[in-house]
């Protein structure tokens, strides 16, 4: 039985475990189990598999341009950069990667995407054929449903709420909405916990008082970076 190929992205991006592309095969492997084989480089590919790469980097140099096996699918989460470009600035080296990774599309024979929004946005603003992108919905992690995992253990390290609570897991980026979070988290009064390093600023800026806060909005670098304008307002 011929089984796919699946490349970890965790191998080539140092945030690859964190996000996107690492969830998800993460989801892979807890469903898949021996029915597919994960592999970390892609030198690890021969050309009679059925390859399935969970991560594109529009702005970064292709992870391909050539075709390595008889049969590639590539996920495509969503174009929201290229969709609102002007709260993602790029950049003339961003551009030259973009024109790239767009053009490199062209080796995968489909496109899988995670709604028909994105699938819809692909189409639009990267123009793969729209016939060759499919969605498929991701479900959740096994860890949400485990219902013996050490919640009590968490709950004491992390100083958890002791009522029921909001959880975030994702990025800080533009398109996550934070404020918008943040309002309705206030306006519904529920406690709610930011998970990620990012969120962690916010502790430790507890602890300080007003003029080394002032002076933590006007000169961190990361926080005053044009793409985490909405992130600022979120610590506000």
């Amino acid at each position: 039985m011929h089984i796919p190929t699946i490349y970890d992205p965790s191998g080539d991006d140092t945030l690859g475990t964190l996000r996107g592309g690492g969830r998800i095969v993460k989801i892979l492997r807890e469903n898949l189990g021996d029915k597919a084989r994960f592999v970390t480089r892609l030198s690890e590919v021969s050309f009679e598999d059925t390859l399935l790469i969970p991560l594109w980097r529009p702005f970064q140099k292709p992870l391909l341009h050539k075709r390595i096996a008889h049969k590639q699918v590539l996920m495509l989460f969503d174009a929201i950069p290229l969709k609102y470009p002007q709260h993602f600035p790029i950049g003339l080296k961003g551009r030259w990667w973009l024109f790239h990774n767009v053009r490199s599309l062209n080796i995968n024979d489909d496109i899988v995407t995670i709604s028909e929004a994105a699938k819809s946005d692909i189409d639009e603003y990267i123009g793969f054929e729209l016939s060759k992108i499919h969605v498929v919905y991701p479900t959740t992690s096994a860890v949400f449903f485990n219902k013996t995992s050490s919640h009590k253990a968490l709950s004491q390290a992390y100083s958890l709420p002791k009522k029921k609570f909001c959880t975030y897991v994702g990025d800080t980026n533009w398109n996550k909405n934070l404020s918008l979070i943040a309002q309705g988290i206030i306006k519904a009064d529920v406690p709610a916990v930011f998970v990620g390093k990012a969120f962690s600023v916010i502790n430790d800026l507890r602890t300080k008082d007003a003029d080394d806060i002032q002076e933590f909005f006007s000169t961190d670098p990361i926080i005053n970076h044009p793409e985490q304008r909405d992130f600022k307002n979120f610590f506000k």
